[in-house]
């Protein structure tokens, strides 16, 4: 709904301007209705107190008519208080027209469609509707009757007119809500997995460039060998990077595993894998690759070990280290990595003691 602020413009103007704008065929037939119904009243032998109190009803009715956008924002209680006033202007013209007073029942219908909720608008307009048919029928007036039926109907069709648009509205901010949610799930998707991306592969380039200059004087070839691993190392980074910020990034639990053995080993760190006979589907493959990265990089960065053993299973995977523990708390990569594998119905955990660390995640089913 627009909500653009006019300057110089009260906001009840903009408020009202924005009510009759959007119910513009409804207010204009209304007054058209209203007009038409004083044809009678100036053009039959009637008293003029009787012309000038039909005329000061239907003024009062008109008014109170082009205020419902107005009391439409306000509170439950002051929109049935607006309905009432309707009310008591059309049943001020009893008096005067006595039964041809249902002739604007339509008012009081459109008052009650207009401003009470759908779960009121429902049964009220039916009740009032079949009220006026049956002091129609207890006058013998089939013009009251049909008048009724009119108004009644013309009622609830604009309360069920309300309330589609109302489910409209919510529709589109619900959409708008979820395009928020989107675009922040995307942000977070993407700044995880650079975490996850940047940490390991860079760690894993300075470790082999640490390597290669260790190598570099004793070992020409062997450091040359190093520096390759390093561009390829980096050259794989910048593409996984761009994998990730277009959304086509495939992460997988054998390449992981082997991408951990030779990194481990080029650290220092004595490295065994143990493997189970079945593998474990796209998903949690996906999963559990992140997870060997995640724990393999803080081994190599924190723990000081020099052993590290990667168990394997069907849908879980254990990552062991004989290092000093990680006694801070989880970082961003463990605690983005223990979200994405609970929101997969998995679980993850990292338990440290004097041995060690241990990194182990399951993905549902696993046993």
């Amino acid at each position: 709904m627009n909500r653009t602020v006019h300057p110089g413009v009260s906001r009840v103007a903009q408020v009202w301007h924005r009510g009759v704008r959007n119910g513009l065929p409804m207010y204009a037939g209304g007054l058209a209705f209203l007009g038409f119904a004083l044809v009678p009243a100036w053009t039959r032998p009637v008293s003029l107190g009787v012309r000038l109190g039909v005329t000061g009803v239907c003024l009062l009715i008109a008014i109170a008519y082009l205020a419902i956008p107005l009391v439409v924002e306000l509170s439950l209680r002051a929109r049935w208080l607006g309905v009432l006033a309707v009310t008591a202007a059309v049943a001020l013209l009893v008096p005067f027209l006595g039964v041809a007073a249902i002739y604007f029942s339509a008012f009081v219908c459109i008052a009650l469609a207009s401003l009470t909720p759908w779960r009121h608008s429902r049964l009220v307009i039916p009740v009032t509707t079949l009220t006026l048919v049956g002091v129609g029928l207890l006058a013998d007036d089939w013009l009251a009757i049909s008048l009724a039926m009119v108004g009644g109907s013309v009622g609830i069709w604009i309360a069920f007119a309300i309330r589609q648009e109302d489910l409209r509205q919510r529709l589109i901010a619900a959409e708008e809500r979820n395009a928020v949610l989107a675009v922040a799930a995307e942000r977070e998707r993407i700044g995880r997995d650079l975490h996850d991306i940047l940490g390991h592969s860079l760690t894993a380039v300075a470790v082999k460039a640490q390597l290669a200059r260790r190598l570099a004087d004793r070992d020409p070839a062997a450091a040359a060998t190093e520096m390759a691993e390093v561009e390829r190392l980096a050259r794989q980074a910048l593409a996984e990077v761009r994998a990730t910020a277009s959304g086509m990034q495939q992460v997988r639990l054998a390449s992981e595993t082997a991408s951990a053995r030779s990194v481990l080993q080029a650290a220092g760190v004595e490295c065994r894998v143990s493997t189970a006979a079945a593998q474990p589907d796209e998903r949690a493959s996906e999963l559990l690759g992140f997870v060997v990265r995640e724990a393999v990089t803080n081994v190599i960065r924190h723990s000081g070990a020099d052993r590290c053993e990667i168990a394997l299973a069907e849908r879980g995977v254990r990552i062991t280290d004989n290092g000093r523990g990680l006694h801070a708390p989880a970082g961003n990569g463990l605690r983005g990595l223990r979200q994405r594998v609970e929101q997969a119905g998995g679980t993850l955990s990292v338990r440290n003691n004097e041995h060690g660390t241990t990194v182990e995640a399951r993905i549902g089913g696993s046993r």
